[in-house]
């Protein structure tokens, strides 16, 4: 957007932003001023005018660059013609000096940002320049809302009379650099329009405020101001301009009115103050579109100033608690706003104040709280607080600054106790107890404001600790005992007061988590118990807790038996009264001065038995100190859940002395679980959680079979599985047998499971031919046992191989290889190996090895060569399986006949084997057994041999019986034991042997070949 159009636009929007609340005078008075500069000035603006001179501190401000690069130059220095140009339009006559020093001063500030987008340097300069120039134009003082202008218009009159008769240079430097450097800090999240605006609010009420400040406390609140505009509004886009600017304007002269009147707030703290309260308001006016552009600058400056004064109290405070209190005030307050628009700036700034001053008083005394807790109970304050002073309009802004103040306090300091309290309860009970304060003021206006800052501290510290009920009875809650507690306060001192309400809450918060009740009836039921509570505190002259709590007991308990029987709350009347100046608030130091600290037992620490088994004594010790420094005696209790005092012990401790305690309780049935235990003193209590849990289970052993060889032949061995598991909760031994049929405990183990533990057993059982069928197998512990079914077969038969000698050479001539075969045979039904021996004469000689399936046979061969023997010899020979055998005797013939048949003796004649005649002897002329024709002469005793020829037949016969292949055998052929002729060795025939032997003798020849041709 181009300055001609972004001109225009700002323009159109003051146009319309006039339109309607401005009267303009043909000749107005210089005294007064326009609304828009008014509501510029904030709260504080005259006060700025009393207060000397500040000191300048450090900040977080960015160093610039040494060298300003070219184009940043360019763009400053036309973002200062956009400026001046805009404030000469509205009449203003810009002198060189001016120019000069907004050129140099702006040139400062976009130099700590040089890397922006140049249109977005321009932008923030035309911005800044426009707003350091403007001066305030007149206004009628006939405006509805007079007394407050016109109070406003004279100071601002002189203020800015005397700041321009000063040196009105030296006011613009500061405010152009901070609002320009504080509008680019976030140049990439924004737009060039929202930057210009951002830098123009921030410039402008930095400006306004700048009397009795420092030149670097104005630069680092505008540049905060603009700082918290820019980041807001890149999260909430919707935001128009003119709430920009005037949330700017707001925020940064809350902050320096801050600064003026407390001169220890430092530079820092002032930065975040400014830019907390700047972002806070955008946000609230993003999600309250219905808040005005005056509300918000309101309660801007509001949150700002009140985060100043909680400084200066309280310097512990950090910046990041600083600007979650400033955020979260302004949220809350802009929340008020939108339901109640009747509300009055005025009254919203102190709303806003006196939440972010008691937010921030609070957490300096316990740093333990969350900025996120913070944030919520300042919001929950100023949000209760508006809606506060919209029902109570007689209620002036100082009272409801103390409440806003009284009531942030009392929440943080609850949250340090109960860390376990949601944001939620937390924002609901710091809005419950403002609007209950304000309801008791309406009815007792002459309490003070150091008793509602008193009584609404308590209220909002105990209705923060009462937990277990809903956000709308927290608020009931606290605002019932805030407005009974209030409506009483004129009797009772304030810590009195603090203690009632405390007290109250308490009380009236334990009944309601038992006996339910509607809101209503806990607001009347709160009230009447607060105020009882704060009459008796008054005219027992005590503060003692302890003492408070019991009081408030019992009258709770009444108003819970016939919550009917309570008055109502008075309604509050519509009409406001006349507004009240300001006044400034009271030192909160001073107020804690006078807080004397309750004399206390504490319990620094507890310990038990956990967990417990149900029906055993649970064991509880605690720790004790005494934290007076006098004696103190004290019953300390020990509670469990909803029992109270289950054990008790009265103890007396010297000042700064320490002891350790020893309760007990006897756990039931009814305890099992998380059981919540309490060790408390009069004033203190320490809590924990124990488990008690139930009694052990006995040891059980379960049994479950896993699996089993099923179905399984007979005789082979049957294998089960089964898991055991000791289902109890106690260690334990026992013995697992297994049953098979009739048979008991055929196999067992015995083992030890701890409780919960599980074990895998394998049991075994050798079946057979009994066990054919159906056999049923049952695994059993002593508390449990698990039964099946296995089918058992007929087992296979074995195999069995049998032998049979099928062949063999016999007989066998020596030195011939003996054969043998044999058919092996597998009678069973199984197939198998087995090793098939040959042995001859009981020594294995040779074996093989055969493979055969049931039924089947395969024939095997062996071999063997006997040894040569002179004499016959008869062999056993056996083929021999795993199973079976078989064997036979072998004649083997011996080596004697070989040895006969000699060579004929050299030095007979040797016979011519060419002479035909020799070669083959006539059949017919010699009988087979006739010498050859080369005999010489016949051996004595061979023709002897032949047996006497008294049988006539066997000459006669013998030749026809003789075969052709024996009748001339060759020399080759003979028998080996056939006699040679002339062998001298040859025995003479037996002459003794009877003829009729002898007849026998030939026909057995005549039957049976001769032996020795065999073998």
């Amino acid at each position: 957007m181009d300055s001609n159009n972004a001109r225009e636009h700002r323009d159109e929007q003051r146009h319309e932003a006039r339109e309607g609340d401005l009267i303009r005078s043909d000749d107005p008075p210089r005294s007064l001023m326009e609304r828009r500069s008014v509501l510029q000035l904030g709260a504080g603006a005259i006060a700025a005018t009393q207060l000397p001179p500040a000191f300048a501190q450090e900040d977080e401000l960015p160093e610039g660059d040494e060298e300003v690069p070219d184009d940043v130059a360019v763009a400053v220095e036309a973002g200062v013609a956009d400026g001046v140009e805009a404030a000469q339009q509205e009449g203003v006559d810009v002198t060189a000096e001016q120019q000069t020093a907004a050129e140099e001063s702006a040139l400062e500030g976009a130099a700590r940002y040089s890397e922006a987008d140049t249109d977005k340097i321009r932008a923030a300069v035309a911005g800044a320049v426009e707003g350091a120039l403007l001066p305030p134009e007149p206004l009628e003082s006939d405006f509805d809302d007079e007394p407050l202008l016109s109070t406003l218009v004279t100071g601002a009159a002189a203020l800015v009379g005397e700041t321009r008769a000063r040196s009105p240079v030296e006011a613009i430097r500061p405010a152009v650099t901070g609002s320009v450097a504080g509008g680019l800090s976030q140049y990439q999240s924004v737009t060039v329009e929202q930057i210009q605006y951002a830098t123009l609010g921030a410039c402008g009420g930095a400006v306004i405020q700048r009397q009795r400040v420092t030149v670097r406390q104005v630069q680092v609140a505008a540049f905060g101001a603009a700082q918290g505009c820019a980041r807001a509004v890149a999260q909430y886009q919707a935001v128009t301009v003119e709430q920009i600017q005037y949330v700017a304007s707001g925020a940064a002269q809350g902050a320096i009115s801050g600064v003026a009147q407390h001169q220890e707030v430092t530079i820092r703290q002032a930065q975040h103050v400014a830019a907390g309260a700047a972002q806070g308001a955008v946000s609230a006016v993003f999600q309250y579109q219905e808040v005005t552009v005056e509300q918000v600058q309101y309660l801007a400056g509001g949150a700002a100033r009140g985060c100043a004064q909680g400084i200066v109290q309280h310097q512990e405070v950090t910046v990041e608690q600083i600007q979650y209190a400033a955020t979260g005030t302004a949220q809350g307050a802009a929340s008020g706003i939108v339901q109640y628009q009747e509300v009055t700036v005025e009254q919203v700034q102190s709303v806003a104040s006196g939440a972010a001053q008691g937010a921030i008083a609070g957490v300096v005394q316990h740093q333990e709280v969350t900025v996120e807790q913070l944030q919520y109970a300042a919001a929950g304050t100023a949000q209760g607080a508006v809606s506060a002073v919209y029902q109570y309009q007689e209620v002036t802004v100082e009272q409801i600054q103390y409440v806003a103040s009284g009531a942030a306090q009392g929440c943080v300091q609850g949250i340090v106790q109960h860390q376990e309290v949601t944001v939620e309860q937390l924002q609901y009970a710091a809005a419950g107890t403002a609007q209950g304060a304000a309801s008791g003021i309406l009815q007792h206006q002459e309490v003070t404001v150091e008793q509602l800052q008193y009584a609404t501290l308590g209220t909002a510290q105990g209705a923060v600790q009462t937990q277990e009920v809903d956000v709308q009875q927290v608020q009931a809650l606290a605002f019932g005992t805030s407005s009974g507690v209030v409506s009483r306060a004129q009797e009772a001192s304030p810590s009195q007061l603090q203690y009632a309400a405390l007290a109250t809450d308490r009380s009236v918060g334990e009944l309601a988590r038992e006996r339910p009740v509607s809101e209503e009836e806990l607001q009347a039921i709160a009230t009447h118990t607060a105020g009882e509570t704060v009459t008796y505190a008054a005219e027992a002259d005590t503060d003692d807790e302890a003492e408070l709590e019991e009081q408030a007991s019992g009258t709770a308990e009444e108003g819970f038996d016939d919550p009917d029987a309570l008055d109502e709350p008075e309604e509050s009347p519509d009409e406001p009264d006349e507004f009240e100046d300001e006044e400034e608030f009271e030192d909160e130091e001073e107020l804690e001065d006078e807080e004397a600290e309750p004399a206390v037992i504490e319990v620094t620490s507890i310990d038990a038995t956990d967990p417990v088994q149900v029906g055993e004594t649970l064991e509880v010790t605690a720790e004790l100190e005494n934290t007076d420094d006098e004696e103190l005696t004290r019953e300390i209790s020990l509670d469990v859940d909803e029992q109270e005092g289950v054990d008790t012990e009265t103890i007396d401790l010297e000042g700064g002395e320490t002891t350790t305690l020893e309760l007990a309780y006897e756990t039931t049935d009814e305890d099992v679980g998380d059981l919540e235990i309490a060790v408390r003193s009069d004033e203190e209590e320490a809590t924990a959680t124990v488990e008690v849990t139930e009694e052990p289970d006995a040891a059980e052993f379960t049994v479950e079979l896993s699996d089993t060889t099923d179905p399984i032949e007979a005789g082979d061995e049957l294998v089960v599985s089964a898991v055991v598991e000791n289902v109890g909760d106690e260690e334990a031994t026992e013995e697992i047998a297994i049953d098979v049929g009739d048979q008991e405990a055929v196999d067992a183990d015995t083992i030890d499971l701890e409780g919960g533990e599980e074990t895998t057993l394998e049991f075994t059982y050798e079946t057979t031919d009994e066990d054919v069928g159906e056999l049923e197998i049952t695994v059993r512990s002593d508390d449990d046992e698990a039964t099946t079914t296995v089918e058992v077969t007929e087992g296979a038969e074995p195999a069995e191989f049998t032998v049979e000698l099928t062949s063999v050479t016999d007989p066998i001539d020596a030195g011939d290889v003996l054969e043998v075969t044999a058919t092996i045979e597998n009678v069973g039904d199984e197939e198998v190996t087995q090793t098939i021996d040959f042995s001859v004469d009981g020594e294995s000689v040779d074996s093989q090895d055969v493979t055969l399936p049931g039924g089947e046979t395969e024939p095997i061969d062996f071999e063997y060569e006997p040894p040569l023997a002179d004499d016959d010899q008869e062999l056993l020979i056996r083929i021999e399986s795993e199973d079976d055998a078989d064997e036979r005797t072998v004649l083997v013939s011996g080596t004697e006949m070989e040895e006969e048949e000699e060579p004929p003796d050299p030095d007979e004649e040797e016979e011519d084997p060419e002479d035909p005649d020799d070669a083959e002897p006539d059949e017919d002329e010699q009988p087979p057994d006739a010498p050859g024709p080369g005999d010489e002469e016949e051996e004595p005793g061979e023709a002897e041999d032949e047996p006497p020829g008294d049988d006539p037949g066997e000459a006669e016969d013998g030749p026809d019986e003789v075969s052709p292949d024996d009748a001339d055998p060759t020399e080759e052929d003979q028998p080996p034991d056939a006699p040679e002729s002339g062998d001298g060795d040859e025995e003479p025939p037996d002459d003794t042997e009877p003829p009729g032997d002898e007849t026998q003798q030939e026909d057995d020849q005549a039957e049976e070949p001769p032996q020795g041709w065999f073998g």
